[in-house]
C-alpha cells in the first residue's frame, strides 16, 4: 500500500455512527450491505466480486484467515475482522486452498470502487473453482441476527391468515411450527458442514461437494426457478393492490409500469439497490402496524375485539396440502445462510443466533397469522392485504397507505431479485462472445435485461393468484433447499458419525419432505385459492 493511502486510512474521522465499537451503526449498515450482495451473487460462484457491488461505509477491513492446519480457536473463528490501521498496512496475501495458510490481505480505503471483495480461491482435487464466500467475517452475532430476520421476514407471512383459514387452529399451530423447527435444525446442519469444511462457503458449494458438481447446477436452477416465482409475486402483489385501489384500472397495467421501472432500476449499481432495500423493512413493518391499529381500533368486522368465527380443524382435508407451502414459504432463507455463516466474526454463535433468529421470526409469523385469522375468519383473502384494502370499516385512508407500502416494498426488492438471474446471463453472454465488442456486449446487456423483465411480466399475467404462487414456492422450493438437501447433506458427509437411529430418522425426514413437496405443488397447481 502506498504510504499516501495509508496517511488516508489512519486519518479517517469518526463519528456518532461509529460508537459501539463492533456493533456500530456503521458496521450494521456494512453488514447488511454484504448480504445483500451474497443474495445477489448466490447462482454464480464462478465470478469475483466487485467492491462496487458491496457498501461498506466508514469502515476500511482487512481480514486474517487462520490456517486449515492451524489452532483450534482461529479453525472456529475462520475470519478475525480488523480495524487497526497499523495491522491494516502491514497485511499482504491472497487465500489459498490447500495445505498452504490462508494467508491475510487488505482492501485500501481509497481503492473501493476497484478492489475485488471476495478473492476468488482454487479447490484442488476433484472440486471445482470457487470462491471462498463470505470472505469478510466482520458481522457480530446481533448483525447476524438482524440479517437473518431480515432474510427471513418477508412478503411471504402475508398469506399465512390464509394458511390458518385452511387448515384452522390445530393444524395451522402445528405446520407452522413444524416448519420452524425443522429448519432451524437444518439450517444448523448448514453450519456444521461449513465448520468441518473450511474452503466451502456457499449453498452451491455444499452441494458440489456433496454430490458432485452436476448437484451445484440442479441447485443453481432450483434457486433461478425461486428468485422468478418470488419476483413474480411481488408483481402479482402490485398489481392486485392497485387494481383493487384503482379499480377502474386493470390489473396488468400496473403490472406493466412495475416491470417498466424495475427494467430501469435494474441498472444501478448494487451499493444503491441494498441501502433501497432497507426500505423494504421498513414497509413491512408498516404493513404490521397498520394491521395492529386497524384490528384494535375498530368495531365490527375486522375488528380483534370482535373476532370473526373461525374453525379448529380444516374443514377441507385437501386444502391441508395447499396449507403446507404456504406455511413453509416464509422458512426460506437456507440460500444465504451459509455466507452469512461465513461472515461471522464468531462462527461457534452460528446455533445461538439461528435459535434466536427462528423464535423471533416463528413468534412475528405466528403473530400475523393468528391477527388476521381472528379479524377474518373465513373471509381471508389469500394476501392478508385484500382484506385490510376491501374492509369498509377500515379508515379511508387504510388502502392508500397500505397500497404506497406495498407498492415501494415490490419497487425495491424486484431489482435485487433479477440481479442473481441477470448476473448469470450476462456471464454466459460475454463468456460465449469472445470476439464481442464492449458496445455490442452493452446492447446484449440491455437486451437480456428487457427479456427477462418481459419475461416476468408474461408469468405474473398468466399465474394471478398471489397465494397459489407462494404455495408452489414454498412446496417446490422451499421444501428441497430448507429440508431435503440440508438433511442428505449431512447423511453424506457426516455418513460415518450417524448412529443407526439417526440414519433413519434422517431419511425419514427425506421421504416426509418429499411427499409434503410433491403434495403441496400438486395442491399449488390445481386448487383455486379465490374462495
Amino acid at each position: 500500500m502506498s504510504p499516501p493511502k495509508q496517511t488516508a486510512t489512519r486519518e479517517r474521522r469518526t463519528s456518532i455512527l461509529d460508537v459501539g465499537g463492533p456493533n456500530s451503526i456503521n458496521n450494521f449498515a456494512s453488514s447488511y450491505s454484504r448480504v445483500q450482495s451474497y443474495m445477489s451473487h448466490c447462482l454464480d460462484d464462478r465470478r469475483s466480486i466487485d467492491l462496487d457491488d458491496d457498501l461498506s461505509p466508514g469502515t476500511s477491513p482487512v481480514q486474517e484467515y487462520a490456517s486449515i492446519e492451524g489452532n483450534e480457536e482461529e479453525l472456529d473463528s475462520n475470519a478475525i475482522f480488523l480495524n487497526s490501521p497499523e495491522r491494516s498496512s502491514d497485511a499482504s496475501g491472497r487465500g489459498r486452498h490447500g495445505h498452504e495458510s490462508l494467508k491475510s490481505f487488505q482492501f485500501p480505503h481509497n481503492d473501493l470502487e476497484s478492489s475485488p471483495l471476495l478473492q476468488p480461491r482454487v479447490r484442488s482435487g476433484s472440486q471445482s473453482s470457487s470462491r471462498f464466500a463470505g470472505i469478510t467475517g466482520g458481522s457480530t452475532a446481533p448483525q447476524t441476527i438482524f440479517n437473518s430476520i431480515n432474510t427471513l421476514m418477508g412478503i411471504g407471512m402475508l398469506s399465512l391468515p390464509f394458511g390458518f383459514k385452511l387448515t384452522g387452529w390445530v393444524l395451522g399451530t402445528f405446520i407452522l411450527a413444524s416448519c420452524a423447527i425443522t429448519t432451524n435444525y437444518t439450517a444448523k446442519i448448514l453450519g456444521r458442514v461449513l465448520k468441518r469444511h473450511h474452503a466451502l462457503g456457499s449453498y452451491g458449494d455444499i452441494a458440489q461437494e456433496a454430490y458432485g458438481s452436476i448437484a451445484n447446477v440442479l441447485v443453481s436452477s432450483v434457486f433461478t426457478a425461486d428468485l422468478v416465482g418470488a419476483t413474480a409475486s411481488l408483481v402479482i402483489l402490485f398489481g392486485d393492490s392497485f387494481g383493487i385501489l384503482i379499480p377502474s384500472v386493470s390489473p396488468a397495467i400496473f403490472k406493466t409500469i412495475m416491470m417498466s421501472t424495475v427494467f430501469i432500476s435494474s441498472f444501478l449499481p448494487l451499493s444503491a439497490l441494498s441501502m433501497f432495500s432497507l426500505l423494504g423493512i421498513i414497509c413491512t413493518s408498516g404493513v404490521v402496524a397498520i394491521i395492529l391499529y386497524c384490528g384494535l381500533t375498530v368495531s365490527g368486522s375486522g375488528s380483534l375485539l370482535n373476532p370473526a368465527p373461525t374453525e379448529l380443524w380444516p374443514s377441507n382435508p385437501y386444502h391441508v396440502l395447499l396449507a403446507l407451502g404456504i406455511f413453509m414459504a416464509p422458512w426460506g432463507g437456507h440460500v444465504v445462510f451459509p455466507e452469512l455463516y461465513r461472515d461471522m466474526r464468531h462462527p461457534k454463535k452460528f446455533d445461538t443466533c439461528a435459535n434466536v433468529t427462528f423464535n423471533a421470526t416463528f413468534f412475528m409469523d405466528y403473530v400475523i397469522a393468528a391477527v388476521g385469522f381472528v379479524m377474518f375468519g373465513s373471509k381471508c383473502k389469500d394476501s392478508f392485504t385484500k382484506n385490510l384494502m376491501l374492509e369498509p370499516n377500515f379508515p379511508n385512508w387504510v388502502p392508500t397507505v397500505i397500497c404506497l407500502l406495498l407498492g415501494i416494498l415490490a419497487m425495491v426488492k424486484a431489482p435485487l431479485l433479477i440481479r442473481p438471474v441477470l448476473s448469470v446471463l450476462e456471464r454466459l453472454v460475454s463468456t460465449g462472445n469472445s470476439h464481442t465488442t464492449k458496445n455490442n456486449l452493452s446492447i446484449k446487456k440491455v437486451l437480456i435485461r428487457f427479456l427477462y423483465c418481459g419475461f416476468l411480466l408474461f408469468i405474473s399475467l398468466v399465474v394471478t393468484s398471489f397465494g397459489g404462487i407462494m404455495a408452489f414456492l414454498g412446496s417446490a422450493i422451499c421444501f428441497t433447499i430448507c429440508v431435503i438437501l440440508p438433511l442428505m447433506f449431512s447423511l453424506t458427509l457426516f455418513r460415518d458419525e450417524h448412529s443407526i437411529l439417526q440414519r433413519v430418522l434422517l431419511r425419514t425426514g427425506i421421504v416426509i419432505g418429499i411427499i409434503c413437496a410433491v403434495g403441496g405443488t400438486y395442491a399449488a397447481i390445481t386448487v383455486d385459492t379465490d374462495f
